[in-house]
């Protein structure tokens, strides 16, 4: 489950045993007031104050490890 909070703030939580998996932040993202799946794998579209922006999920195959990676591709808004 991905969550966006009000400060910017993206976290990843693992439901089954509901442990947070990720909590990044990143500087050019705003007070995030939706996020949303794309079609492309592991990509969503996050609604921010400052803009939209496309954050990539990135899972390490050997080890499980995620890790999150901003686009540069982005709407600025502000």
């Amino acid at each position: 489950m991905v969550c966006g909070e009000n400060e910017g703030y993206i976290d990843i939580i693992f439901l089954p045993t509901l442990e947070l998996s990720i909590s990044k932040r990143f500087e050019k993202i705003g007070h995030i007031y939706q996020i949303q799946a794309t079609s492309l794998k592991n990509e969503m579209v996050v609604c921010s104050y400052t803009g939209v922006h496309f954050v990539k999920i990135y899972v390490d195959k050997i080890t499980g490890a995620m890790s999150l990676h901003l686009n540069e591709m982005n709407y600025i808004t502000e």
